[in-house]
């Protein structure tokens, strides 16, 4: 019986896995798959208008944090800070030095608002600029 080596079969197992996936995209309707999409835009539109952007963002970013450790099985996340900066809004982040001529000192912050919320929902974050990393963990207050 011949031995395949475990490249081979994590492999083997990606390659099954979008398989099964193309077969699911392609099983659905596209006015189907549109009208889901509809329906999510018409659900954040409406929680953008009725609590405000930043109450929006937190709870949006906060049912994907729970997401993410919920999955992970974990109460600690950590993230790369650049992608979290592109995740969030201008709405949602404070810029500090910008506007003082020394790229080095230009540092990126979540608002103290958001920040707050987040703490409401049960998350507290923490960014360190030096290693690039964004720290997210569940807050039992």
């Amino acid at each position: 019986m011949p031995q395949i080596s475990k490249d081979e079969f994590k492999k083997f197992k990606e390659l099954v896995e979008k398989e099964k996936m193309d077969k699911i995209f392609r099983e659905m309707n596209r006015d189907e798959v549109l009208e889901k999409l509809s329906d999510k835009v018409k659900a954040l539109i409406h929680l953008n208008k009725s609590l405000g952007d930043i109450e929006a963002y937190a709870r949006t970013f906060a049912k994907l944090i729970e997401g993410d450790m919920k999955f992970h099985k974990t109460d600690v996340m950590v993230y790369d800070w650049a992608d979290i900066q592109r995740y969030l809004t201008p709405a949602c982040l404070d810029f500090h030095g910008f506007n003082a001529g020394f790229p080095k000192y230009n540092i990126v912050y979540p608002k103290m608002i958001f920040r707050r919320r987040m703490k409401e929902l049960g998350y507290k974050m923490n960014v360190d600029n030096k290693w690039n990393i964004f720290t997210v963990r569940k807050y039992i207050s």
